[in-house]
């Protein structure tokens, strides 16, 4: 949801920019980011469920959506490491 109310403070586009593989942070932010944030009218895209067989687009916005979580968790506001 974070990048579907358009990222605000940027932390989560600053956490994505570091994932080693760009072209699965492109992928799913041309699905999900929306610049400046959905109308507040709109509701949220879903992501698919999970399945036995899931979908590229979840498994990748999975990774992704922990990644960033675990990067944001290890970093400070200005991006540098806490030591933890």
């Amino acid at each position: 949801r974070t990048l579907q109310d358009g990222d605000p403070d940027g932390s989560f586009r600053r956490a994505l920019a570091t994932f080693p593989d760009q072209d699965m942070v492109n992928r799913v932010m041309d699905k999900y980011f929306i610049e400046g944030g959905k109308n507040s009218n709109k509701p949220y895209k879903s992501l698919p469920m999970w399945s036995l067989k899931p979908t590229q687009l979840l498994v990748e916005a999975t990774i992704l959506g922990n990644y960033a979580e675990v990067w944001l968790a290890k970093h400070d506001d200005e991006g540098e490491p806490t030591g933890g």
